[in-house]
């Protein structure tokens, strides 16, 4: 993931709600999955292993935030223990063998959050009183590229 993806992500954090931030959350983990697979198929395995390491964190950040009073989340713990189980096989063989499995794992639970999300009409943002940003890039001098943020 590069550091455009990083900032899109980070402006999106900070304009989503809380059910928002569990589809976002599940869709950096199954991204860094798809990138643990590209790395792999161009052999280097060194970044394979970062990137099975940064989908794990961001799978252990979704288990740990469960609350296990609702029945539902003793269903995503497991589904969240089988993606974690995957990610350790892939990092442990430097295989993706199992991977699109997790990765589409983290993409039904993300599109089924973000969802949810869509219907809550109460659904407030994690930083309510937040600005909406835009940002974008130019073109500078010496043909240098210029990063620009707008907020309105």
């Amino acid at each position: 993931m590069n550091k455009e993806r990083i900032n899109e992500y980070a402006v999106r954090i900070s304009q989503s709600s809380r059910g928002q931030l569990v589809a976002i959350t599940c869709e950096i983990a199954a991204e860094y999955m798809q990138d643990a697979r590209s790395s792999l198929k161009e052999g280097d395995k060194k970044m394979f292993s970062f990137y099975i390491k940064k989908a794990m964190d961001f799978v252990d950040n979704l288990s740990s935030s469960l609350d296990m009073k609702y029945p539902i989340s003793g269903n995503l713990l497991s589904l969240y223990m089988y993606v974690k189980r995957v990610l350790i096989h892939a990092n442990a063989a430097y295989t993706d063998e199992n991977l699109e499995s997790g990765i589409n794992v983290m993409k039904s639970i993300g599109e089924a959050y973000e969802d949810i999300a869509g219907k809550d009409e109460n659904g407030q943002k994690l930083m309510e009183n937040s600005q909406e940003i835009y940002a974008g890039y130019t073109y500078g001098r010496n043909s240098r590229l210029n990063e620009f943020v707008v907020r309105n």
